[in-house]
């Protein structure tokens, strides 16, 4: 997602910041209507009308937005606005210039936040009892580094189809919609998975463990979940704030946030320097992820043996180590060029 907005005409890495603050508002309002959604669909209902809107989203913007986005961008008119208010505003009209990046940017970082972690998890905690979670929520950590490598190779293969395509065609533009073809369809298996599992498999582990619990072989049996208390969003909002390890981790969570960004920011300028084009910049962040996949799977397996010595506390301090100390050496070479 970063590549449409790095490398997009009249715009930069500069540029991220603005959006990372147009993120905040997004989430709010997307809370407000998912608490409301929460109040009136089924867990089904409420999955599917989370997950489609995405899938409908970037089917449309790889097929339908990014081959008329000449005609789309208002161009002409943040030109003359530069001219009147000053280099200064370069950073904000480009989000106006490139407004469907923009937005395609604000939806995929909604995607993450969403799909993987309020959907994908709320799923797993409703299914798995918390002797299985121990069992296989480790696997499924796995599952996701693994995937973002063949994602990595995968976005690397299409970024390079620009050394075969004829001149004159658009390489970039054909590797989106291969993206995004493929997000689409990843969509509808999610969709189609979740409506087998509860409809076939769900159903019959609970007959399985109510039956196990019946003949005494030591299984829980499944118990009537109490009907939850409705609450708005300013209640929710005041249970939460009321909550010294909920605050505490907010604290921990934004504070990462904004020490990442700040380096980040700088990064993805040096590398819009040497990776110009939107292929090669997508090219080298499709081999990024490969090795970050990588490294996270071998820092999971350290990370069980550093819990299991040292603790929660020392491998929490892990991260918070490694982007202090390697932020202040790639600053360090920035700054003395």
């Amino acid at each position: 997602m970063d590549v449409l907005i790095v490398t997009a005409p009249g715009s930069g890495a500069e540029a991220i910041p603005f959006l990372k603050t147009l993120d905040l508002p997004i989430a709010v309002l997307f809370t407000v209507a998912y608490t409301t959604l929460a109040n009136r669909l089924t867990p089904d209902m409420l999955f599917y009308a989370c997950l489609l809107p995405f899938v409908a989203f970037f089917g449309a913007f790889g097929f339908l937005v990014y081959p008329n986005k000449d005609w789309l961008h208002p161009t002409a008119l943040c030109d003359k606005l530069l001219v009147v208010l000053g280099d200064r505003w370069a950073a904000p009209l480009a989000l106006l210039r490139s407004w469907t990046y923009s937005s395609f940017y604000m939806v995929a970082e909604m995607w993450g936040s969403i799909v993987v972690s309020l959907l994908f998890w709320g799923l797993a905690n409703s299914v798995m009892t918390v002797d299985e979670a121990a069992t296989f929520y480790p696997l499924f950590g796995m599952g996701a580094n693994l995937s973002l490598i063949v994602a990595g190779n995968v976005t690397h293969r299409l970024s390079e189809l620009r050394a075969s395509l004829p001149p004159g065609v658009d390489g970039w533009g054909v590797a989106l919609q291969g993206l995004m073809a493929l997000v689409v369809l990843n969509g509808l298996i999610i969709s189609g998975l979740h409506a087998y599992l509860q409809s076939q498999v769900v159903p019959k582990v609970q007959a399985q463990r109510a039956a196990a619990a019946a003949a005494g072989k030591g299984v829980a049996a499944p118990k009537a979940k109490k009907p939850k208390a409705k609450m708005n969003m300013g209640e929710s909002f005041k249970f939460l704030a009321s909550s010294p390890y909920i605050r505490d981790m907010a604290t921990m969570v934004v504070s990462f946030a904004v020490g990442l960004q700040l380096v980040e920011v700088t990064w993805k300028a040096k590398l819009k320097t040497a990776y110009p084009t939107p292929s090669e910049y997508s090219a080298f962040m499709g081999r990024f992820s490969e090795a970050t996949g990588v490294v996270t799977l071998v820092m999971m397996l350290v990370g069980r043996y550093v819990l299991k010595r040292w603790g929660w506390g020392v491998a929490a301090l892990a991260t918070p180590t490694v982007i202090l100390s390697t932020a202040v050496v790639f600053m360090t070479l920035v700054l003395s060029e």
